[in-house]
């Protein structure tokens, strides 16, 4: 999956592992956050429904089990 964002308001990547998928930063922001939670420096396991929130702008992850 390519990189979510852009420069200046904050990067993320999500990754696909076997626990899940992950969403890590690639360019901190304090506006980027993951169900109003602010995303730190650690990888964070999303979860069906999730928003992802990126300069102020939602994003609702999906994922269903097939």
């Amino acid at each position: 999956m390519p990189p979510i964002g852009q420069k200046g308001v904050g990067i993320i990547i999500v990754t696909h592992r076997k626990e899940g998928y992950f969403a890590s930063l690639l360019e901190p922001n304090k506006n980027i956050k993951i169900n109003n939670t602010t995303l730190d420096d650690k990888a964070v396991l999303l979860k069906h429904n999730d928003i992802i929130f990126i300069n102020h702008i939602p994003m609702q992850f999906l994922w269903t089990d097939k």
